[in-house]
């Protein structure tokens, strides 16, 4: 793991100790309150009460607030994620810069700033895209349906395992997915590390060596083809 990354990490599980503090810190005040007014002889309940009644409304008002605390408490302590993962949570993708109890702050990969309310972050699926050291993308490349389809497969894994934005283990693979309008296509699987910056690269290195791969071979990546017929005339 990067120093970078590791660093961000320890960040991470510092600032989260640090917020679990303050939640323990302020239920032991409370529960110390709560005692030392019971042994003082006054009555709890009806004050309890009483607070209950006047809260109700306050309580429909500041719902959100409650909810993204405790679903930022349930993130601190389950740890989906942490500071430096890159996450795609519904339309939001970015790397996490900061959680705490109010939202998830993501940086865009175009430079810019989001903050996610934790209950949203909680209730939606969530990727988390680094979780593991290395990922797979897919390329779908087509060859024309005179081509010798083993040799094309042995071409294009060659070209893959010498690109060095590839990984060799597990080993890139190229398998006959689909008969195209114009090709016979194959699904190009590959491994590559987990950033977004890795698999762009990894995908661009993945085109180049294929195109010129097949080329070398003398293997032909039909363009797409459209026949276009005149109508038959009318004999009236």
């Amino acid at each position: 793991m990067p120093a970078s990354r590791a660093q961000a990490r320890r960040g991470s599980d510092l600032r989260g100790a640090r917020a679990f503090g303050r939640i323990v810190r302020v239920v032991i005040v409370v529960a110390t309150a709560i005692y030392a007014v019971a042994q003082l002889g006054v009555r709890i309940g009806p004050l309890l009460a009483a607070a209950g009644v006047g809260g109700v409304a306050l309580a429909f008002a500041i719902r959100s607030i409650f909810e993204n605390f405790l679903a930022g408490v349930l993130i601190l302590l389950r740890r989906p994620f942490r500071t430096g993962d890159e996450i795609v949570s519904e339309d939001h993708e970015g790397t996490v810069e900061d959680v705490n109890l109010r939202a998830v702050v993501l940086r865009t990969y175009d430079g810019q700033r989001v903050f996610i309310p934790n209950g949203q972050i909680l209730s939606a699926p969530l990727v988390n895209r680094t979780a593991f050291a290395v990922r797979r993308s897919e390329l779908v490349v087509g060859v024309a349906y005179d081509a010798d389809l083993d040799e094309a497969v042995s071409v294009i894994c060659r070209a893959l395992a010498a690109a060095e934005e590839i990984l060799d283990d597990p080993p890139p693979a190229a398998l006959c997915s689909a008969f195209g309008d114009s090709a016979v296509e194959l699904c190009v699987r590959f491994w590559h590390g987990a950033t977004i910056e890795q698999a762009w690269c990894a995908r661009s290195a993945a085109v180049l060596a294929v195109k010129n791969g097949l080329d070398s071979a003398g293997i032909a990546i039909p363009f797409p083809q459209l026949a276009l017929r005149s109508p038959i005339p009318s004999t009236r």
